[in-house]
């Protein structure tokens, strides 16, 4: 299917280019040019030229996906990180540094795989996110972790906002009308010409050639459907980066349900009202890239939301699942709104979903 919608674009550089290829070739090698013109209607209802297409596509496809899954597998490698604050530990391995690590986005990416993996591990590789810093007595560690972490979920849930947003027509908006001083008949106290208004900025002739060529071009049948943004396409690119915010919501949630029995001092429970808020958040907005991505399909064309969409609906969904359970009685006493309070019910009593 990928393959398929990808090959408009090998019919449009056919169409183009594929005149002068075929003279270099039956000038330079000693090959008979046969059949219709290339460059014709005719020659791009080829039935041959499809299966070739097709096959050469799906081929070259299937080949580059299989290097690219080999060199992840045997390039990438998980790291354990030390869970310690950068205030303990000086160290670039430590997980708040390297969760912080922008420049190193590798870096950054393996300390968000490790993060996940804390709530799978034993209780004392878990122990020093719920520590104290000596002397001072702050828990540091957590919240350089909560915070990197929540800023990851916030940054998605705002992206995915923006994207879903109805795009703005600044071309049909109303000009803007300005009430210009008249300076006829006036001179300045020195006797000289009198002074001219500001002139207001005009767009470029250039820019108003292309809008205007693009539109155009729009509403052509085909070159119209080659330049029509899909309806999915701006979610799809704003969940590009949005693995680390799956690491991150696995990982807080096992921390948070950890805490219940392993947090002596209390540091996590504080962080409880934001974590579920900002869970709350991004679940609705990943439901309406569902729903956007379900009226896409049912109208016939669109590129699919990528397969990140369902796991990050199912992790957030199970997050919910499992903090709700298990600090079900204490909800009241973080900080969450009636409203927020209602949506987190459904959750508690098993019947979201």
């Amino acid at each position: 299917m990928e393959n398929l919608q990808t090959m408009k674009w090998f019919y449009l550089f056919y169409f183009l280019h594929s005149n002068w290829l075929c003279g270099f070739f039956t000038n330079n090698i000693d090959v008979a040019r046969e059949g219709v013109a290339v460059d014709s209607v005719f020659g791009l209802l080829s039935v041959t030229l499809f299966l070739n297409a097709f096959t050469l596509g799906t081929l070259s496809r299937f080949v580059f996906q299989m290097g690219l899954s080999i060199f992840e597998t045997f390039q990438t490698e998980a790291l354990t990180l030390e869970v310690k604050s950068t205030q303990e530990a000086a160290s670039p391995m430590a997980m708040t540094a390297a969760i912080e690590a922008t420049s190193c986005p590798l870096l950054q990416h393996l300390a968000f795989l490790d993060f996940s993996e804390l709530g799978r591990r034993g209780a004392d590789r878990r122990a020093p996110a719920f520590s104290l810093s000596q002397p001072g007595g702050h828990p540091h560690t957590f919240n350089q972790l909560a915070a990197s972490s929540l800023g990851q979920i916030t940054s998605l849930t705002q992206h995915l906002e923006t994207a879903l947003a109805p795009p703005s027509d600044n071309n049909n908006s109303p000009p803007v009308t300005t009430n210009k001083p008249d300076f006829t008949g006036l001179r300045d106290l020195t006797g000289g010409a009198p002074p001219r208004p500001a002139a207001a900025p005009k767009r470029s002739e250039v820019a108003v050639l292309l809008d205007r060529l693009r539109g155009w071009l729009e509403r052509r049948p085909l070159l119209g459907a080659l330049l029509t943004e899909w309806p999915d396409s701006r979610p799809a690119a704003a969940l590009a980066d949005g693995r680390p915010a799956l690491w991150v919501v696995s990982g807080l949630s096992a921390l948070g349900v950890a805490s219940l029995t392993e947090d002596r001092y209390g540091v996590a429970q504080r962080h409880l009202g934001p974590l579920l808020r900002a869970l709350l958040e991004l679940a609705a907005v990943l439901e309406r890239v569902r729903r956007l991505a379900g009226c896409a399909g049912r109208g016939g064309g669109g590129a699919p939301v990528p397969r990140l969409a369902s796991g990050l609906r199912a992790a957030t969904a199970t997050a919910l699942f499992r903090l709700t359970a298990t600090f079900g009685p204490h909800l009241r006493s973080l900080g969450l709104s009636d409203k927020e309070l209602a949506r987190l019910e459904p959750y508690r009593l098993y019947t979201e979903g």
